[in-house]
């Protein structure tokens, strides 16, 4: 129970209100993300990409796929705003994963 200036809230009731609280902020969020893309889509590419000429296919794309790009980029916009830039992403070896588990394994065991 939860009391604060005359009110009493049930842990439950306070929970749930957080929850909605909390789903309304995503909502907006989710909103104002498809509205930044749609005026980003219409707005066509900037003038410096259009001059330029294209670029020789690369053999192997290294790192993340252009989809997942532009969706690490669409993050970045919404959470830190229209000054916040992307300078790199690049996927990790998977090999760090198991090292790191291996590590901790290890640092766990005694020694005699």
């Amino acid at each position: 129970m939860i009391a604060s200036g005359g009110i009493v809230l049930e842990t439950d009731t306070a929970v749930l209100i957080l929850v909605v609280v909390g789903l309304a902020l995503l909502a907006r969020s989710v909103v104002s993300l498809r509205r930044e893309v749609a005026a980003l889509k219409s707005a066509g590419p900037p003038a410096a990409l259009k001059s330029a000429a294209p670029a020789a296919p690369a053999a192997a794309p290294s790192g993340p796929s252009p989809k997942v790009r532009a969706a690490i980029a669409a993050a970045i916009h919404a959470a830190f705003g229209p000054g916040a830039r992307v300078i790199s992403i690049s996927a990790s070896p998977s090999m760090l994963w198991s090292q790191e588990g291996r590590r901790q394994v290890f640092q766990s065991h005694r020694i005699r």
